[in-house]
């Protein structure tokens, strides 16, 4: 009897793969005949053999290779696959991050272990979206895919804090074999959370004014109005209103005739306590 084998019979695409002929007698003796059979493969498309043996894979599928000798013939099937790319020992920069209550950027780098490492992102939280500083407090969706496997990096921003609790967020990094890994963001709490109602407004460009309220929380909180004070005076842009506890901030502005059709503005409603974040107003004129 002739076998030919090499334990678990699966190589991939261009791998390779060495086998063993065997002759075993009637009473049971081995004798090694790798060497000396005559070795063939039934498709050699996905895989040759060497007169040694070794098996030299090609296109993925299944494939028998075979080794003769003296009219005896002994059949190995492999099996020519993908193999799984193992992801588990992909790390991250930094696994978890400490920020103020105000707006912020946070971000990690991924590094993996193979380029076919395909991974996506997903926050677990509505506070925490994927994107920089444009974003402000406009949330766009938890999902952040890079497009493309491999080493990468992704930033998420944490809008600011208005509650008087500090909260924990979680960034879940998933590839695609299963592997996962997570980053936690931790946002501490202000002393005083503002809000405000309406967020924004968008008026014709032309002399405008309105208010906007302002809501505290405790009531003891102190705040005022605030203009950076960049601002063209050409834009004739004032806003006023500042108390302890809700109110409301009043604003005008009366842009002078220029080459601009349109030009936005911020209006901040800021506590007195320089570590709380202020809330934004977004005056728009025109079509901006």
């Amino acid at each position: 009897m002739l076998s030919a084998s090499a334990g678990a019979l699966t190589v991939p695409p261009g791998g390779s793969l060495q086998l063993k002929a065997i002759a075993i007698d009637g009473a049971g003796g081995q004798r090694d005949i790798t060497s000396t059979a005559t070795w063939q493969s039934s498709d050699p498309e996905k895989a040759v053999a060497t007169p040694t043996g070794l098996v030299k894979a090609g296109q993925i599928g299944a494939v028998d290779v075979s080794a003769t000798l003296d009219g005896l013939t002994g059949k190995a099937s492999i099996d020519i696959r993908l193999t799984p790319t193992n992801c588990a020992t992909a790390t991250l920069s930094e696994n978890s991050v400490s920020v103020t209550p105000f707006n912020t950027v946070v971000w990690a780098s991924v590094t993996t272990p193979s380029s076919d490492c395909r991974w996506t992102a997903v926050s677990d939280s509505s506070w925490l979206n994927p994107g920089d500083w444009s974003l402000w407090e406009k949330g766009t969706g938890s999902l952040y895919d890079p497009g493309r496997s491999g080493d990468g990096r992704f930033s998420y921003t944490a809008s600011a804090n208005r509650t008087l609790s500090p909260r924990t967020a979680r960034v879940r990094v998933s590839f695609t074999d299963g592997a996962v890994l997570e980053y936690t963001v931790r946002q501490s709490a202000p002393t005083c959370a503002v809000t405000i109602a309406p967020a924004e407004r968008t008026a014709p460009y032309a002399p405008t004014s309105g208010s906007f309220e302002v809501h505290v929380s405790p009531s003891s909180c102190s705040w005022k109005a605030w203009i950076h004070p960049g601002i063209d005076p050409a834009w004739n842009l004032r806003a006023k209103g500042g108390t302890v506890g809700d109110g409301a901030i009043t604003y005008s502005a009366n842009p002078t005739p220029t080459n601009h059709s349109s030009i936005a503005f911020w209006i901040h409603a800021v506590p007195s306590n320089p570590l709380d974040p202020p809330a934004r107003f977004h005056l728009k004129l025109g079509g901006h």
